[in-house]
């Protein structure tokens, strides 16, 4: 009831200027941090394409006795493409044979994968993926492996 009463004030246009300022202010510096934020994870993340992509200077390397890694790049920008050449026409290798190699590679590959926290880090971080391609003598596919780092359990 004495609220009724009591005169009310007139309100000051001064606060209100100051108000839309300081939002605008505070608009403006998260708007900053967030660029520089992603300039910084740019830059991280095109120095780690370029590092992994420059071990396609040391390439061919020997896997094991049949398979040679021939090739690394990047492709649609997220997923980095290992190419390897098998010593085996892919004609004449029976599909049970290539599950079998497929199976044993896919446990070597993610145990590899798991060795490397560093690399698994910031392949989960940038949302990369990694795909292994084998290949035949006779330019056939023999079967690929797609390792997603999301997705690995690297807890044993």
């Amino acid at each position: 009831m004495l609220m009724k009463l009591a005169p009310k004030r007139p309100r000051s246009m001064r606060k209100f200027y100051f108000s839309i300022g300081a939002t605008l202010v505070i608009l403006l510096l998260g708007r900053y941090f967030s660029l520089m934020a992603q300039e910084r994870r740019a830059v991280q993340q095109a120095q780690f394409v370029e590092d992994l992509l420059q071990m396609n200077s040391l390439l061919p390397r020997q896997v094991d006795a049949v398979t040679t890694l021939k090739k690394i790049e990047l492709i649609y920008g997220d997923t980095f493409v290992y190419r390897y050449r098998v010593d085996l026409a892919s004609s004449s290798l029976p599909w049970e044979r290539r599950a079998k190699m497929q199976d044993r590679a896919q446990v070597k590959l993610e145990a590899l994968a798991c060795k490397e926290p560093k690399v698994l880090d910031a392949m989960r971080r940038f949302g990369f993926r990694q795909w292994h391609q084998y290949v035949g003598d006779d330019d056939g596919t023999l079967f690929y492996i797609d390792l997603y780092p999301a997705k690995l359990n690297c807890s044993t």
